[in-house]
């Protein structure tokens, strides 16, 4: 059994929520994604919402139980596909916000396994343990530049580029998302978010509110709070889905 809970807010500071999230039972399996909206006020929301309908439209149609690893991840590559041209064709087409794009990261969960699709900054972490690890890798030129020996840690920090996006979904006709798979266990914690609480709050917060709040609920309104508590300069989404036996 996965137990799970979801939150999305816009925040303190912008006018509108640009982040959109999924949580859905296709099967033996759990859905859920987050994706975080770039292109102006109406234009990120539109692409975020596209890609998780077109998540969820998709998978609802092609995962199946029992379905190989290779065939989830063939299956999740063929979705981003499908998101990032209907993506393109919103953009061509609508007059009002012809710039528009957005980050996706998709995990299918079960009792034994997650598989993640995945582009941009949002991110899965799992939690069990006392123990936090982070799952995904930034598409960010700040992993760009970490890559690289020719700078130091103070430019690194100081970088003006640093928190520039290096791939998204309605930039280009086709994409790649990152894979990857991982095998979780009775108890483990996973959590997907937007950069809104990644950016804003510690590692050791995010840890110590999962592992110590009642229930995946509370944890979900703690974590959008402790955003709140820094001022909450973004939109905030979180994701938090507990395995269970």
């Amino acid at each position: 059994m996965i137990k799970y809970s979801s939150r999305s807010e816009k925040g303190l500071v912008r006018e509108n929520n640009e982040d959109s999230l999924l949580s859905i039972e296709i099967g033996e399996y759990l859905v859920l994604a987050v994706a975080d909206g770039l292109g102006g006020v109406q234009g990120g929301e539109i692409a975020s919402k596209i890609a998780i309908q077109t998540i969820s439209s998709e998978l609802k149609l092609g995962l199946h139980d029992n379905s190989s690893n290779e065939e989830i991840e063939e299956l999740l590559r063929n979705v981003f596909q499908a998101a990032n041209m209907r993506i393109l064709i919103e953009s061509s087409t609508n007059y009002e916000c012809n710039e528009m794009a957005t980050t996706l990261t998709v995990a299918v969960v079960c009792a034994s396994k997650v598989i993640i699709g995945h582009i941009g900054d949002c991110r899965v972490y799992v939690v069990n343990n006392d123990k936090m690890d982070l799952l995904t890798s930034d598409h960010t030129y700040l992993q760009e530049l970490k890559k690289s020996t020719s700078f130091s840690d103070e430019e690194i920090a100081n970088h003006p580029g640093r928190n520039m996006l290096t791939k998204v979904l309605g930039e280009n006709v086709y994409v790649m998302p990152d894979f990857y798979k991982y095998n979780i266990s009775n108890g483990d914690y996973i959590l997907l978010c937007t950069d809104g609480l990644s950016s804003y709050v510690g590692d050791d917060m995010i840890k110590d509110v999962v592992l110590n709040s009642n229930d995946t609920d509370s944890a979900v309104l703690s974590l959008v709070n402790s955003v709140y508590d820094v001022g909450a300069k973004d939109n905030v989404t979180a994701i938090l889905a507990k395995i269970e036996d």
